[in-house]
């Protein structure tokens, strides 16, 4: 019976620390998501690669077209052309004008990457 007493012992420590690192984790990501508004904001940052010091901040645009929008905006020729059967994103950028393309897109919150330069050191 000692055994499985330890055993359990050993299987609540592991539970324990488990949920510890969990939210040690969320804390961590919490923390990122809140630095990395900072970049997100437009006046602040613009898509672009911007060098400070050994890093590089990559932002980026995120957007996709959107389904729904396409087939309340464009005209049945249009999506038709487009689509396969839902729209195509590369046939949509090659046959829609900006116009169009730029009614159809859904607008996500700008990408954020953070890299350390090849030859730079932490």
């Amino acid at each position: 019976m000692d055994a499985n007493v330890n055993q359990m012992e050993i299987e609540a420590e592991a539970a324990k620390e488990i949920l510890l690192l969990e939210a040690e984790i969320k804390e961590k990501q919490e923390r990122v998501t809140a630095l990395k508004s900072y970049f997100k904001n437009p006046d602040t940052f613009m898509p672009g690669r911007h060098q400070r010091g050994q890093f590089e901040i990559v932002v980026s645009t995120n957007q996709r077209i959107s389904q729904t929008k396409a087939e309340q905006v464009l005209s049945r020729t249009k999506l038709a052309s487009v689509s396969t059967p839902k729209v195509d994103s590369k046939k949509a950028r090659a046959l829609l004008t900006s116009f169009e393309l730029a009614k159809i897109m859904d607008h996500y919150d700008h990408k954020i990457e953070v890299r350390l330069k090849k030859d730079g050191a932490l």
